[in-house]
């Protein structure tokens, strides 16, 4: 019987920022543009485009060792 389980989970903090990400995804679709974070749960973040689209995102697409996996830049105002 484990007593642990390693989990990786998005932090929480990331709800209501801008952030820029850029890489492939675990199913190949190329991303290089800005999002809004509207929600973490845990190992998925829901991002908002420009145009008000949705878009869910797993920790596994930034997870891989692979070096075109997402990469995820938390912008700041100036």
């Amino acid at each position: 019987m484990d007593l642990f389980e390693q989990t990786t989970v998005f932090n929480s903090n990331l709800a209501g920022k801008a952030v820029h990400i850029q890489g492939h995804d675990i199913d190949g679709e190329k991303f290089d543009r800005v999002f809004l974070v509207k929600s973490v749960d845990g190992e998925n973040l829901t991002l908002v485009n420009c145009q008000g689209r949705e878009i869910q995102v797993h920790m596994e697409s930034f997870d891989s060792s692979d070096e075109e996996a997402l990469k995820l830049k938390v912008l700041e105002a100036i």
